[in-house]
């Protein structure tokens, strides 16, 4: 299993595992690593996906050095090399997948569709019915911040063991062969012992609510290659991270009172530890990389505002932003939009962005209330 080299290609792989159809990289190089009795490090420098002289983050959940969010020509030939993977199969397993490219001529580097800046691509979400059906290997999907939940068996994914909370890493996690690595403490002795629950073993709430099955689907069209227009799903995408974003910032438990009962009461601890009332100052952690429940509420909010007949008006029942001087619930979302702007929305949200965006300039007539026209220049 040695990564021998002869003019800089890999040799050959006598077994190679064929990737899934949506397989991550990182799925993938575990099964390779499983077939030969090796290390993930060793089975990616003997497929040709790590030089014998790279780092270790080249094969990292979510540094912008990994080869999971796109290959260079040179690395997908050497991958090739060792594999007889075509082009498109190797680039399929990155994040490249997500431009909707199938294009072998064009390089990794500019047709990299996803930056490491959404959300945590290392947080591993996973389905367990799902883990026992694939004998372990995980969707490229499963580590973006789009999907929260497994239509094929109606339950939210996880992120943690239901046992102990010990979350779960894409880079990390063998969820074919592995178990929880946390400890849970024995509530009557007081012993801690090792959790050891399996991952295929662990159970995933029950989805129910017909808004946010009806929003996966919508998500999983997006991301599937088989997506004719890619121009409308990175609309809605990038208009439901902007309105995600403001519903962390001022939405309650109680703009989720129809939800089922698991995301409500994430989101109404969410709220307790951070009260909307007096402006959410959230930690920078809770702030980009919000619990996965609590960001599902945030997305069946944003999805009602994004593709309602009039997403103003639907946005204003979180909170008024249009009044002058600012609520204190509003000001901390003023502040982190005028210091980070939310990227490249639609048409469709321009009066909600320049609302929010602007400063005190009150209308004649109107001391306390703003017009809102056109998009504030970011």
């Amino acid at each position: 299993m040695a990564a021998s080299v002869s003019a800089d290609l890999p040799r050959r792989l006598p077994v190679v595992p064929v990737p899934l159809p949506d397989e991550s990289l990182l799925s993938w190089l575990d099964q390779l690593s499983a077939v030969y009795g090796v290390n993930r490090i060793i089975a990616a420098q003997a497929c040709g996906v790590m030089r014998l002289d790279d780092r270790v983050v080249r094969i990292s959940a979510s540094s912008s050095a990994s080869a999971v969010f796109g290959m260079e020509d040179d690395d997908v030939r050497r991958v090739r090399a060792a594999t007889g993977l075509t082009s498109t199969k190797v680039r399929q397993m990155t994040w490249t997948r997500f431009a909707g490219s199938l294009d072998s001529e064009v390089s990794g580097s500019s047709r990299r569709a996803v930056s490491v800046n959404v959300g945590d691509p290392g947080a591993l979400r996973f389905c367990p019915s799902c883990v026992e059906e694939r004998d372990g290997r995980w969707p490229l999907a499963w580590s973006t911040p789009w999907v929260f939940a497994c239509l094929k068996h109606q339950c939210y994914l996880l992120t943690a063991c239901p046992a102990c909370r010990r979350s779960v890493r894409a880079g990390e996690a063998d969820l074919a062969r592995g178990a929880c690595r946390g400890a849970v403490r024995d509530t009557v002795h007081g012993i801690v012992r090792s959790c050891s629950t399996a991952y295929r073993n662990m159970q995933a709430p029950p989805l129910r609510d017909p808004l946010l099955a009806g929003l996966q689907r919508r998500l999983d069209d997006h991301l599937s290659l088989a997506v004719p227009n890619l121009g409308a799903a990175r609309a809605d995408l990038t208009d439901l991270a902007a309105m995600a974003d403001m519903a962390l910032f001022l939405a309650t438990p109680d703009h989720l009172s129809d939800a089922d009962p698991v995301v409500l009461e994430r989101f109404t601890v969410f709220s307790r530890r951070y009260s909307a009332t007096y402006g959410r100052l959230m930690r920078k952690k809770d702030r980009d990389t919000p619990e996965l429940l609590v960001r599902t509420g945030c997305l069946r909010i944003a999805s009602k505002v994004v593709f309602s007949k009039d997403p103003l008006s639907t946005a204003l029942t979180l909170a008024d932003f249009k009044s002058r001087p600012f609520a204190p619930s509003v000001r901390p979302l003023h502040q982190s939009w005028l210091m980070r702007p939310p990227g490249d929305t639609t048409e469709r949200l321009a009066k909600i962005v320049s609302a929010v965006r602007a400063p005190a300039r009150p209308t004649r007539g109107d001391a306390s209330r703003i017009e809102v026209g056109g998009p504030v220049s970011h």
